[in-house]
This record gives C-alpha cells, sequence and structure tokens, in this order.
C-alpha cells in the first residue's frame, strides 16, 4: 500500500512539474518574453518548487497525530534530561557545601594548631638548652645516664616527626596551606 501511494506521488510530482514547465512557456509567450531571460524565469520556478517542498510538510503535519506523538516523546525526554540536570546540581551544590565546611573546619584547626605547634617548638628548644647546660655542669658523671636519655629523646622526636608527617600525607593537607609546607621542610630537614 505504501509503494502504490509513493509511486503515485512521485507521478504527481512528475506531472506536477511538466505542467509547471508548460506553464512557464505559456508566461513567456504571454508576456512576450524571450526565452533569454531566465533571470524572471528561474525566480518563478524558485517560488513554485517552494511551494511543492511545502505540501509535502503540511500533509506529514496532519498524518495521524505522528508529529504530535514524536514532539510528546521529544518533550518527555527533555523533561527526563532537565530532572537528571536537577539532580546533578542538587549534587554539586551538596558537594559544594562540603567542601566549604570542611575548609572551613580545617582553617579554624590549623589556628588552634600553631599555638600548640610553637609552644612544642619552644620547649624542645628550651630543653635543647637545658640539656646542653647540664652536660656542661655535671660533666662525665652523668654522660652514660645522659646518652641514654638522649638517645631516648632523640627517638621519641623521630618518632614523633614520622607521626606528624604521616598525619598530614594521610588526612592529604600537603600542598593546601603554607604553614603545614613548612613543617613538612621542618621536619624533613631536621630528620
Amino acid at each position: 500500500m505504501e509503494s502504490r501511494i509513493r509511486e503515485l506521488e512521485d507521478h504527481h510530482a512528475r506531472v506536477y512539474r511538466e505542467l509547471l514547465e508548460v506553464l512557464d512557456k505559456l508566461y513567456l509567450a504571454k508576456s512576450e518574453m524571450s526565452v533569454q531571460d531566465e533571470s524572471a524565469l528561474m525566480i518563478r520556478r524558485q517560488l513554485q518548487a517552494s511551494m511543492m517542498m511545502t505540501a509535502p510538510i503540511t500533509t506529514s503535519m496532519t498524518n495521524e497525530g505522528e508529529l504530535n506523538s514524536r514532539l510528546e516523546k521529544l518533550m518527555r525526554e527533555n523533561y527526563d534530561m532537565d530532572g537528571k540536570l536537577a539532580r546533578h546540581q542538587n549534587e554539586k551544590l551538596r558537594l559544594v557545601k562540603e567542601i566549604y565546611s570542611g575548609q572551613k573546619e580545617y582553617k579554624e584547626l590549623v589556628g588552634r594548631i600553631r599555638p600548640v605547634a610553637s609552644e612544642l617548638r619552644n620547649r624542645a628548644e628550651t630543653e635543647r638548652k637545658v640539656v646542653s647546660q647540664e652536660k656542661v655542669v655535671d660533666g662525665d658523671e652523668n654522660k652514660e645516664s645522659d646518652k641514654n636519655n638522649e638517645t631516648n629523646g632523640i627517638n621519641e622526636n623521630e618518632v614523633l616527626k614520622e607521626l606528624i608527617v604521616g598525619l598530614i600525607y594521610q588526612s592529604g593537607y600537603q600542598g593546601t596551606n603554607e604553614t603545614i609546607e613548612n613543617w613538612l621542610r621542618y621536619l624533613e630537614k631536621e630528620s
């Protein structure tokens, strides 16, 4: 059935084209124009061809609701994509809020740890001075116990340095703050 319809439509198009050509010749004869004046004839044919092309479009628009069903399908797909986009935007907003909260907490922790770190540095410096002064005062009598205490202190310091460096790397804070980078450089220099 469809092939018969297409066959008839093709036949109609051929007959219509022949009709247009005959009408063009008639138009030229009535207007007493020469065949060399093709530009006017071309414009006329283009207008007629354009009208011929719009006819199938208008018939397809009324073709048993096919266009309506396609438009409805496209609208549903568009609605689904809009829903996905909204969900992605909500997830992005949630992640941005989470990042902001984490950064805020990080800054608070850095603010709280700075005084502690500087106090630890001061204590370590004071202990070094005290130990070096005691060595001078005590002389040889406490050399053996001083060596043991010093070795234990060095070992403890090394363990603490490794723990701090490990915590910084494990928590992912390296490269996030100049203070932390300075700590890492200091700790690696001391090792």
